[in-house]
């Protein structure tokens, strides 16, 4: 019986460990979230920009993204509409946390502050 519970164990634990998110699909493309300040915001990535169109304010915001491992990235403020908080010069760092089929949720941090925010990006099919 032992052996029999141990199997599963280790059966379980090596099934979750072998579910590695895959970014490659999220890395370029265009994604779009909700927000509750701003409403839906696109955000179309490059291999060196991330840049993030709000209509509801008529604003657009162009960053330098800088790729530090497969699901991790830095963004970095580059031109147009700069928010206008005191940490917009900040660089911003971002792990992908989750990859669904139609979906990817990002965990950013600004750096030097403890600001973290969650946000999830669904991949845009038009």
């Amino acid at each position: 019986m032992k052996l029999f519970i141990l199997t599963i164990i280790l059966s379980l634990s090596s099934y979750s460990c072998s579910m590695d998110k895959d970014c490659s699909d999220v890395k370029i493309g265009t994604f779009t979230t909700q927000t509750e300040s701003y409403g839906v915001i696109t955000v179309t990535r490059t291999e060196t920009q991330s840049i993030e169109d709000i209509p509801a304010i008529n604003k657009k915001m162009v960053n330098s993204i800088y790729w530090t491992s497969d699901c991790t990235f830095t963004l970095e403020y580059e031109s147009g509409d700069k928010p206008p908080t005191s940490t917009a010069e900040l660089p911003i760092d971002c792990e992908i946390i989750d990859v669904g089929e139609d979906y990817h949720i990002v965990r950013c941090q600004i750096r030097g502050t403890e600001t973290k925010f969650d946000y999830t990006m669904k991949n845009k099919t038009n």
